[in-house]
């Protein structure tokens, strides 16, 4: 114990962007120890914001707060950091500290250093659609809207997106969101209509997109087959029942 070190702390974030939401990202956190003594009992602290810290190591440390038992005087160690942004992304922050509380550290200025940053909300993507039933009968025009609609460039699924209709031309034309499909009630009249609906990211709800599906109803095949009698003139009579 006692002596002067002039202990210092630089973290980067190492991991490339875009970052997403949900990512792992690693960190370095660099310690320095400029003397003139040797450093001891060299205490390193890591505080995240929006971050969940997974993996340490570096320097004997595998958590925080962590000690060095000893750093040269002109040495420096490496600390990495694996972390996990929040699902919902947005900023993101650590705060790296070191402290030799049992030395005098003549420049505590550069004791702490932070590595802020931002990650996008994952990628969701809600592609237009269509289809067609039959007016009279009614029936499924379009069994599944998600089957084409992502979620972070994989499909998009009734497990991890919420589904809603917006609105409708027509209330006989309708979405059902357990399901996926868009159904028209028998007895809608012929035209062509159009389905909005949402999908939003179940652990970020805010994070939505909309899509169109355009659902033809044809109308009821009708036919008007010829048909011949006869009757008697004079006492008339039905010719055709």
């Amino acid at each position: 114990a006692g002596g002067v070190a002039d202990v210092s702390v630089v973290k980067t974030l190492t991991t490339t962007g875009p970052i997403l939401a949900g990512q792992s990202i690693q960190f370095d956190i660099v310690v320095t120890n400029a003397g003139p003594d040797a450093a001891t009992n060299v205490q390193v602290t890591d505080t995240p914001t929006n971050l969940t810290i997974t993996g340490v190591s570096g320097g004997g440390c595998t958590a925080f707060p962590c000690t060095l038992a000893s750093l040269a005087s002109g040495a420096s160690v490496t600390i990495t950091v694996t972390a996990t942004v929040g699902v919902t992304g947005g900023a993101f922050n650590n705060v790296a500290t070191v402290t030799v509380p049992d030395q005098t550290d003549p420049n505590t200025s550069n004791n702490t250093d932070d590595e802020p940053g931002t990650a996008g909300a994952l990628p969701i993507i809600a592609n237009d659609d269509s289809g067609s039933a039959n007016g009279a009968s009614g029936g499924v025009a379009v069994p599944n809207v998600l089957t084409n609609d992502t979620l972070n460039g994989a499909p998009a699924t009734l497990s991890n997106v919420t589904l809603t209709q917006t609105s409708t031309t027509n209330p006989n034309v309708t979405l059902d969101p357990a399901t996926g499909a868009v159904n028209v009630a028998p007895g809608t009249p012929a035209g062509t209509y159009t389905v909005v609906y949402q999908i939003c990211e179940q652990l970020n709800p805010t994070n939505c997109d909309t899509a169109n599906v355009t659902v033809t109803v044809s109308a009821a095949p009708i036919d008007a087959v010829d048909d011949s009698g006869s009757a008697n003139g004079a006492s008339g009579g039905v010719a055709v029942p």
